[in-house]
């Protein structure tokens, strides 16, 4: 009887030991990096231009999930693709919800971050002003959903700031290896 309520104990405590879950995506004009802990409370989002990625990765076979996946250390359970018309129905669609006319300029990432965590209720509504179910983004909801769930511990950056210069792969992917291990222990994801 003691070891049955031990278990029972430790199944919680072993759930919460589990990895955490990696999102990795590309729009046009960006590619990004999304890791949550596994209890959804915490959460890194960074993001780099696609040119300057394209750059460390000009001369490989890398496909763009494989290429971000080697960039960041992590496997990628989830991969997403937004194309050009979609990134711009989402900002299209934010900035109705803001009651703004969207002037076709995308805003930041973490202006669209903020705002879809802000109208997430809103966005994962089926029809009506939720564009959401009508972007066809696999994994789109799920992401929203991390996002939300990991909004108060939810770190944002932009890794074209302080990228290094160089051009060598091998040394930005063990600098980027490294900083992203630090960055996920800074929120408490180990």
């Amino acid at each position: 009887m003691l070891r049955k309520l031990l278990l029972i104990g430790l199944i919680p405590l072993l759930v919460a030991c589990g990895s955490p879950q990696n999102y990795y995506g590309e729009s046009e004009s960006k590619v990004f990096s999304f890791t949550v802990s596994n209890k959804g409370d915490r959460g890194v989002l960074a993001y780099l231009d696609k040119k300057s990625f394209q750059r460390y990765f000009r001369d490989t076979d890398f496909s763009n999930h494989a290429a971000l996946e080697h960039l960041l250390g992590g496997s990628g359970e989830v991969f997403i693709t937004l194309t050009a018309e979609q990134e711009e129905a989402l900002a299209s669609a934010l900035f109705e919800l803001e009651g703004l006319e969207y002037q076709e300029i995308l805003p930041t990432v973490e202006v669209m971050v903020s705002l879809a965590i802000k109208h997430a209720p809103d966005l994962l509504k089926r029809g009506g002003i939720a564009k959401l179910d009508r972007l066809e983004v696999p994994g789109g909801k799920a992401l929203l959903q991390r996002l939300v769930s990991s909004q108060k511990n939810l770190r944002i950056y932009n890794l074209d700031v302080f990228l290094p210069a160089t051009r060598d792969l091998e040394f930005v992917t063990k600098w980027v290896n490294s900083w992203r291990e630090n960055a996920l222990r800074e929120v408490g994801i180990e």
